[in-house]
C-alpha cells in the first residue's frame, strides 16, 4: 500500500543570490538524489516496486516544496541520506555503506507486518551507492555559504516533523568508473528503437523499455516533457503495437553477472513506429 502523506523539501537559501534560477537548479539536484536513493531501496526488494514523488505545492521566501509520497515507508530513503556525512573517497567506504544499508533494509523487512515474504533477501550494490554519492555531492556543491536543505513530513500550514538536514559539506571525491572499472561496460548516448514494456499514464515514473535489436531491457525517465504531456493527454499513443525511435542516454554496468542500465534517460522521442502485431503485452 502506498503512503500518500506529504514530503517537504525546505531550502533556506541566501536571499542575495543574483540568479533566481540557481535556487531551483540546486534544489533539483537534491530531489534527484532523493528519488535515486529511494529507487535503490525499491530495486533491492523488487524491481517491480514503485518509488515516486509528485510535486504538490511550492511556497516562497525560503522555498518549501511539498511532494506527495507515492512509496511505502519501508523504502523511505531519509535515514540512508541522513547518514551520508563528511567526505567519502574510497571503495572501502562505499562497500561499508552498501553493507550497512543492506542490513538496515533486511531489519526493516523482518519487522514489517505487511511483508508477505520473509524470504526476501535484499542486496544493495556498491555501484548504485557510488552513483548516488555522485548525485548528492553535485547537490551539496551547489549550496552557497550558510544555505541548507532539509526534508521532513510536511504540512503547508504547520512546521515539518521528523526533519533531516542534508550535510552541506558532504563531498564524494571518488572516481566511480576507475573504482569499478571491471564492472563498467559502456556508455550509450544516441538514437535507438525501443519497445515499451511498461508505461505510466500519470506522473513521471520510470518506464520500462527494450531495445528492438539487442533486446536489452532498462528503466528510464522520459525527459521529453512535450511528448510526455501529449501522451498523458491522449494525443500521442504508446500501445502494444508501437515502438519508439528515441534519443536515449545511459551507462551499462555489469552487476551480479547481469548488464544493467544506470542513469537512464529518454532525452527526446523522435518518432513512433506502428506495427501490425503486438510487440509486447504490457503497457
Amino acid at each position: 500500500m502506498n503512503q500518500e502523506s506529504l514530503l517537504e523539501f525546505h531550502f533556506e537559501y541566501n536571499q542575495d543570490r543574483r540568479n533566481p534560477s540557481e535556487v531551483f537548479h540546486a534544489l533539483g539536484y537534491f530531489i534527484e538524489a532523493y528519488t535515486y536513493c529511494g529507487r535503490i531501496l525499491a530495486d533491492a526488494i523488487d524491481e517491480e516496486l514503485d518509488f515516486d514523488i509528485k510535486l504538490e505545492q511550492i511556497s516562497d521566501g525560503s522555498i518549501r516544496a511539498f511532494f506527495k509520497k507515492c512509496f511505502i515507508d519501508l523504502i523511505s530513503p531519509d535515514q540512508f541520506l541522513n547518514d551520508l556525512q563528511g567526505e567519502i573517497s574510497t571503495k572501502e567506504q562505499i562497500e561499508h555503506i552498501a553493507a550497512r544499508e543492506t542490513d538496515r533494509l533486511k531489519t526493516k523487512l523482518s519487522q514489517d507486518e505487511n511483508n508477505q515474504s520473509k524470504a526476501i533477501s535484499p542486496q544493495i550494490n556498491s555501484i548504485d551507492v557510488a552513483l548516488l554519492l555522485e548525485k548528492l555531492s553535485a547537490a551539496t556543491e551547489n549550496l552557497q555559504h550558510n544555505e541548507k536543505i532539509s526534508i521532513g513530513n510536511g504540512d503547508p500550514n504547520l512546521p515539518p516533523t521528523n526533519v533531516i538536514t542534508f550535510d552541506p559539506k558532504f563531498r564524494y571525491k571518488g572516481k566511480t568508473n576507475e573504482m569499478f572499472n571491471k564492472n563498467f561496460i559502456r556508455t550509450h548516448d544516441g538514437e535507438e528503437v525501443i519497445d515499451v514494456l511498461k508505461s505510466y499514464f500519470r506522473g513521471d515514473n520510470m518506464w520500462q523499455f527494450e531495445n528492438q535489436n539487442t533486446k536489452f531491457q532498462y528503466n528510464a525517465v522520459i525527459e521529453d516533457k512535450k511528448w510526455l504531456n501529449e501522451f498523458h493527454n491522449g494525443t500521442k499513443l504508446a500501445q502494444p503495437t508501437t515502438s519508439l525511435r528515441v534519443h536515449s542516454c545511459y551507462e551499462v554496468w555489469k552487476i551480479n553477472g547481469q548488464h544493467k542500465a544506470k542513469n537512464a534517460k529518454i532525452i527526446k522521442v523522435i518518432d513512433t513506429i506502428e506495427h501490425k502485431e503486438k510487440q509486447h503485452d504490457l503497457i
